[in-house]
């Protein structure tokens, strides 16, 4: 009778901590011949990640293009009422930093949502490995290593587009305060 292996919740690990497994020693296990359901379910699994990495994506992308499209409003309102802050002092002072932070708000969103050019991409020549046409669980264990490179990938990305929606949304909720506070100072005798 076998033992039962523990079961440990490395999953659960705050987003900083993640751990990426080594391509190589991914290798060497695929080579060692493993038990076709530990493929199947190292695979089953991969797709569920790169899923979760789609979806991450999807979502920053949508919340940075809110943010580049707040950025360049508040600049188009600010430009267009431009004559409205001159000599207003201390207003005229924090319209001129409320547009400043949208402004680079703006900018890092758009850095954000730069193209995903330069990733690792399963190929075509990756799914159609004729190599292991005849032993399906290694064709199934060579489009786990394909896409345990494009999850690095793709985590690695996703992490820098986590940050600069977090920058961007920092400055954008500094650009409203500074321009709501300019906006009292105006109403104030």
């Amino acid at each position: 009778m076998k033992a039962a292996m523990k079961v440990e919740a490395y999953s659960l690990l705050p987003r900083d901590k993640i751990l990426l497994v080594d391509v190589d020693e991914a290798l060497a296990f695929l080579n060692s011949d493993p038990p076709p359901e530990t493929v199947r379910q190292l695979y089953d699994f991969g797709k569920l990640m790169l899923d979760q990495v789609h979806g991450l994506r999807a979502s920053y992308d949508s919340k940075l293009t809110s943010c580049l499209g707040w950025g360049t409003a508040i600049l188009a309102i600010m430009l267009a009422g431009l004559t409205n802050w001159v000599g207003l002092g201390v207003a005229q002072t924090l319209a001129a930093a409320g547009t400043s932070a949208a402004i680079v708000g703006a900018l890092v969103s758009a850095v954000g949502l730069k193209s995903w050019a330069g990733l690792k991409w399963p190929s075509e020549k990756d799914w159609f490995q004729e190599d292991y046409f005849q032993w399906p669980d290694r064709l199934k264990a060579h489009h786990l290593i394909a896409m345990l490179e494009a999850h690095h990938s793709y985590s690695r990305r996703i992490q820098k587009k986590g940050y600069a929606l977090m920058a961007a949304e920092y400055l954008l909720a500094m650009s409203a305060l500074f321009l709501g506070a300019a906006v009292l100072l105006r109403q104030i005798p």
